[in-house]
């Protein structure tokens, strides 16, 4: 058991250097917070949407794709990316 615990750890990490989740991390105090920014600053409102309960803010992909200009995606608390 044991043994397969360390495997799985160390696959973990191995993938997390591999296949970053796309998008950025940022402090929100103290904490680390995943988002996924799409579109480019404008004027008017930003939409910022939240993953669910056991979902993750790639999810939200497609609908923030035609909500451009400006949209933020993002994981909730420790979960995610």
């Amino acid at each position: 058991m044991q043994c397969q615990v360390t495997c799985v750890c160390l696959s973990v990490a191995r993938d997390a250097g591999r296949y970053p989740a796309p998008g950025r991390m940022v402090d929100a105090g103290g904490y680390q917070l995943h988002l996924q920014v799409m579109g480019e600053a404008t004027p008017g409102p930003t939409v910022v949407l939240e993953a669910g309960l056991d979902s993750f803010s790639s999810n939200w992909y497609w609908v923030q794709t035609a909500l451009a200009p400006s949209s933020v995606s993002t994981d909730r608390g420790p979960e995610g990316a």
